[in-house]
């Protein structure tokens, strides 16, 4: 949940584990990535880069009917054809 009160408004943060004692990172093998979805509130016409495109759809698949034409990118195209043939696998059952 976002806290409405953190001055802290990254969508992504990127954690890993550390001695106390000595503030070194106690591996780099294992790195925990947060998405914070809430925070992401751009519209698709504001998505300039490739990183704000995947928010905005892993924020708004949901609602996303077919692919906007803004999504062109060969990867929006095959998440977008993967989604279509759960769609039909699921009307099936």
């Amino acid at each position: 949940m976002v806290d409405p009160l953190s001055q802290d408004t990254r969508i992504l943060t990127r954690k890993m584990i550390l001695d106390v004692d000595t503030q070194a990172p106690w591996t780099d093998k294992l790195v925990f990535i947060s998405l914070e979805m809430p925070r992401f509130t751009k519209a698709l016409k504001e998505c300039t880069t490739l990183l704000d495109k995947w928010f905005f759809v892993l924020r708004n698949l949901h609602r996303l009917m077919d692919k906007p034409p803004q999504l062109q990118e060969e990867i929006f195209a095959h998440l977008f054809e993967i989604t279509d043939k759960t769609k039909k696998q699921s009307i099936l059952q």
